[in-house]
């Protein structure tokens, strides 16, 4: 039993495979750059999270500051874009 293919057959076949190709590449890029920024904003939020713990044990008794506006330096950062 032999098979045939024509030179239609063969090209179809590499349209297809083309097409598979382009698709898995362009989701696994996507892919990666969802987890690298997904990584960016939890930094970003983990350095906010300590400043503002730091600015909370600022605020005691003792030392009301609630009238002041304290600088806070991670805020001037950019957020990640998503």
């Amino acid at each position: 039993m032999t098979f045939r293919f024509t030179i239609r057959d063969l090209l179809w076949l590499t349209v297809v495979v083309a097409t598979a190709l382009g698709l898995g590449l362009g989701w696994w890029r996507d892919h990666h750059a969802i987890k690298a920024r997904t990584a960016a904003l939890v930094e970003h939020a983990k350095a906010l999270h300590e400043e503002m713990s730091v600015a909370r044990s600022n605020l005691t008794d003792e030392n009301p500051t609630f009238m002041r506006v304290p600088y806070w330096p991670i805020l001037d950062d950019p957020i990640p874009e998503p």
